[in-house]
């Protein structure tokens, strides 16, 4: 396929952010090519009256519902509105949203497929044609337009205001050229989007397998020739007959130790693990008085016990405090091995065995299990040193699969990279695509 060069002619542009563009294209202020403007927000009492899967009504959608990697929104996510409703806002099919505050700011960036309600947090680009609003919606994601906006953020928890957006200049080419950078683009991003789908696929089968690796260790062992017994527990099913059975509350105990103070570091627990926050510096943004923070030890276990769908829990590696939201617990005997009972709980968030013994309102995502609950909650028990042999075995094959997974995720990165690139190039016309032609040969 012939190469794709720069075009002919550049001018000069006065700009922070950009230098020159195609001599014959024209750099303008987005309110000058869109409408732009927020959608509503919806109270906990509004959510729990639109609970709907009616096709009639239209999708509400919220900054969750849009995927950050490949910009899919998910418009099957249970919440639908009648159309008119009140004077709430519609985003009309072929509209871009694009979230404007919050931790995914600027990120999360969909192109709509159908007409939508949509959150405040969102604001929504529509252009007089379709074609204008989908060189928007590749604008957006470019590189000149996300300088633009991250120099903007502004609040604790970084925002850029409509106002300011809609004096961001963006390139404008002729009508037609812009056609050939959207049929560009289109191929382009859809060929990487695919790659990086296998990719994914890949990264979530090695996930599987090591989880199952992890499943069927801890609760089974590693001798398979050893005799089984019952052990009367539907999510724990058969165990080796030498193991023993005992509650939560005679291997562990809750710790409640409140900080009282200032200086410590703030720990939350992800599924990527424990995060830090700064506690003199994140104060401000603290739901709730620091003074009821607990403090955690290093090698203590951080439990979300708030969120048992979508939580996790980890051992800590710092000394810090974690809001009541978390349980902070610690084994009694010191011959019980940490990682293996780690193993176990993560187990348990996994497969939602946690989540079954819980309570509360999960459409508002308080699912939280009680310490009565949790004290009760009956583990397998194996001999010291079969917990040390387990440990070692998972760890020795998860590595291996870790390996392989961080291999796929770097390849990934590189991928959403490139992409992010060439859409930049286009769309800033580094690149001339005016006689590009899709290559149909077969692979």
């Amino acid at each position: 396929m012939k190469l794709l060069g720069r075009y002919d002619k550049y001018k000069k542009i006065n700009s922070l952010f950009i230098n020159e563009l195609p001599s014959n294209w024209e750099y303008v202020k987005l309110k000058h090519i869109a409408n732009i403007y927020n959608g509503n927000s919806l109270n906990d009492d509004y959510k729990l009256q639109f609970e709907s899967e009616n096709e009639e009504e239209l999708s509400y959608i919220a900054s969750k519902d849009i995927n950050v990697d490949n910009s899919e929104i998910n418009y099957q996510n249970g919440t639908r509105i009648p159309r008119d409703f009140e004077s709430f806002k519609i985003a009309p099919r072929f509209s871009s949203l694009l979230c404007i505050e919050g931790g995914s700011a600027g990120r999360k960036i969909g192109f709509t497929n159908q007409d939508v309600y949509f959150v405040n947090k969102l604001a929504c680009f529509r252009a007089e044609d379709n074609k204008t609003s989908k060189f928007i919606f590749y604008n957006l994601q470019s590189n000149l337009f996300q300088s633009q906006f991250f120099n903007s953020l502004t609040g604790l928890i970084g925002g850029v205001s409509i106002t300011n957006i809609r004096n961001f200049n963006i390139p404008l080419p002729p009508f037609q050229e812009m056609c050939s950078i959207i049929n560009y683009l289109d191929n382009q991003t859809s060929i990487i989007d695919e790659i990086i789908s296998r990719k994914e696929k890949q990264i979530e089968l090695l996930k599987e397998k090591r989880q199952a690796i992890i499943n069927e260790t801890v609760t089974q062992g590693l001798n398979l020739d050893v005799k089984m017994k019952d052990s009367g527990i539907g999510w724990l099913g058969k165990i080796p007959y030498h193991w023993s059975l005992k509650k939560m509350k005679y291997v562990f105990e809750i710790k409640k130790e409140i900080a009282g103070t200032l200086g410590y570091d703030v720990l939350s627990v992800t599924q990527r693990g424990i995060k830090i926050r700064d506690i003199e510096n994140f104060k401000g943004q603290l739901s709730m008085d620091y003074s009821k923070y607990q403090i955690v030890e290093e090698g203590e276990y951080i439990m979300n016990h708030m969120d048992l769908l979508t939580g996790w829990v980890d051992i800590s590696k710092w000394k810090g405090v974690t809001s009541p939201d978390y349980r902070v617990f610690r084994l009694k005997n010191k011959l019980c091995r940490k990682n293996y009972y780690l193993y176990i709980f993560q187990l348990c968030y996994t497969n939602k065995i946690f989540f079954g013994l819980g309570q509360g309102v999960s459409t508002l995502g308080r699912w939280r299990m009680p310490a009565e609950q949790f004290n009760n909650f009956i583990l397998p028990i194996p001999p010291h040193n079969e917990q040390i042999e387990i440990e070692n075995f998972i760890e020795e094959k998860t590595n291996l699969i870790n390996e392989l997974i961080d291999k796929q995720t770097i390849i990934i990165e590189k991928l959403k990279e490139y992409r992010q690139s060439i859409i930049s190039e286009a769309v800033t016309g580094k690149i001339d695509v005016r006689d590009w032609q899709p290559n149909n040969s077969s692979n």
